[in-house]
């Protein structure tokens, strides 16, 4: 390849234009600078799928692969169960370093009522566990789609 390359101008504005979007950039860009700017560019991967548990548990298995930042499950099942169980509708979990923090759950009350609470996780490569009361289960036989996210950390 040589020292000077030759391409359309339309192509040239294309390219900055994909560059800015991905860094968030607004400034013109010199050939030499995009190098510079796609190296701060930081890589997102998601990794996502359902679990349907057999029966009602507190406990559920997500087969994560890898350690997510966030990680997200819904179902889009919210009918109350009867007794004093909680249906557990959706759950966030963001790790805070090793001690898993921020654990937001959406359960439905018998009465049908929607409540919250915050609750702990533990989270390793392989699945997520959850810290629940008996009380509070993931209902058997609906369908839980889970999402996990990664992204790099700032260097």
């Amino acid at each position: 390849m040589t020292d000077q390359v030759l391409m359309p101008g339309a192509d040239y504005l294309a390219i900055c234009n994909a560059v800015r979007a991905l860094t968030g950039g607004k400034a013109a860009l010199k050939s030499g600078d995009i190098a510079g700017a796609l190296a701060g560019v930081k890589r997102l991967t998601v990794q996502a799928g359902t679990v349907t548990p057999t029966a009602d548990t507190h406990t559920l298995t997500v087969p994560v692969v890898g350690t997510p930042k966030l990680l997200t499950i819904r179902t889009g099942n919210h009918d109350p169960l009867t007794g004093s169980l909680l249906a557990v509708t959706s759950v966030d979990v963001v790790p805070n370093g090793t001690t898993p923090r921020n654990t937001k759950v959406l359960v439905v009350q018998p009465n049908g009522a929607e409540g919250g609470f915050v609750t702990g996780a533990t989270i390793a490569d392989g699945g997520v566990t959850f810290e629940f009361s008996p009380t509070r289960v993931f209902v058997g036989g609906r369908t839980y789609n889970w999402t996990a996210y990664f992204w790099e950390e700032e260097t």
